[in-house]
């Protein structure tokens, strides 16, 4: 009697197949030269504009001259205010990181495999809260979580407390809370576009085969996810750990954090020099996470696979 045939992708296969296309296929390189001179102008000219201005001296209100010096990075690595802000920054956005990958993780699951109709109206939901303002957002959660907010009143109401809840706002918890609500919604879209290829039929195979349960995660669903988990937990922290809205509206004078120095930098005090140096430090910082985090992923053996229409 021959063994059962499973159902489930051949990695190998597609590799080879991917490998096996002949050159043609392949675009020319100058089809990328309007993307190319997009991105030299958009990012590559402000880098090095920003490079530049951060080794000049601050004379002034918006005035940077010269010498040249490297006086910005010494105050910046020998400044105790901003190591607690960097450390303010790296906690926000490692704990919004994990509550958006997890929450994300669980409600796209839910989207792609259990809402069944319901998951395209779902996720149009999610994708409409994204058409509302940042700041009305930030604001909406400010009423919510105040001294006086719904969920105080709530809580009043049905007895529960007998006075306002205060450490609700103004709080590191109240900047996660938010920022993790900002910000769900585009990365349900990344999750949503990782599950999309994984049919269901595959995880019913492992299913038949007895991989269920923790199991089903741990074997074939967390390592199918590697590459859009990591790049969702990336982005969540990038985008919570440089915002400067939330922290400011939310989180109290405790709570500042590097991107509200930025802003400081150059908004208010007009010491361009310094916020250039600030800047240039947090983009190598997070380059040099995301290089990490891409060899983790290929120790790990995660590789990108083309699969075919779900």
């Amino acid at each position: 009697m021959s063994a059962p045939s499973s159902t489930l992708p051949n990695h190998t296969g597609i590799e080879a197949e991917a490998r096996a296309r002949p050159r043609s296929e392949h675009r020319p390189l100058w089809w990328t030269a309007p993307a190319t001179l997009v991105a030299l102008v958009a990012f590559v000219a402000p880098l090095v504009l920003v490079a530049t201005t951060s080794f000049l001296t601050d004379q002034g209100f918006t005035k940077v001259v010269r010498p040249w010096t490297a006086e910005n990075y010494t105050a910046l690595f020998t400044s105790p205010a901003l190591r607690t802000m960097a450390a303010n920054s790296v906690l926000v956005g490692i704990e919004t990181a994990v509550v958006i990958t997890l929450a994300g993780l669980a409600l796209t699951y839910w989207i792609r495999y259990r809402a069944g109709r319901l998951g395209p109206l779902v996720l149009a939901l999610v994708i409409a809260t994204m058409f509302a303002s940042y700041l009305v957002r930030i604001y909406a959660w400010r009423t919510m979580l105040g001294t006086h907010g719904i969920v105080n009143s709530a809580l009043e109401a049905v007895g529960i407390i007998s006075g306002p809840l205060e450490f609700l706002l103004f709080n590191r918890v109240a900047v996660v809370i938010a920022e993790a609500q900002l910000y769900l919604p585009m990365m349900v879209l990344i999750l949503y576009g990782g599950f999309r290829p994984i049919r269901p039929d595959y995880l019913e195979v492992a299913r038949d085969l007895g991989v269920s349960g923790p199991r089903l995660w741990g074997r074939v669903v967390l390592p199918l996810m590697a590459r859009p988990l990591a790049s969702v937990f990336a982005l969540s922290f990038l985008f919570s750990s440089t915002d400067w809205v939330a922290p400011q509206f939310l989180g109290g004078s405790a709570q500042i954090m590097l991107g509200l120095q930025v802003q400081h930098d150059f908004s208010e005090t007009a010491q361009w020099a310094a916020g250039a140096a600030l800047c240039l430090t947090m983009a190598c910082a997070y380059a040099v996470l995301y290089g990490l985090a891409m060899l983790v992923l290929r120790w790990c053996g995660a590789k990108e696979i083309e699969w075919g229409a779900s």
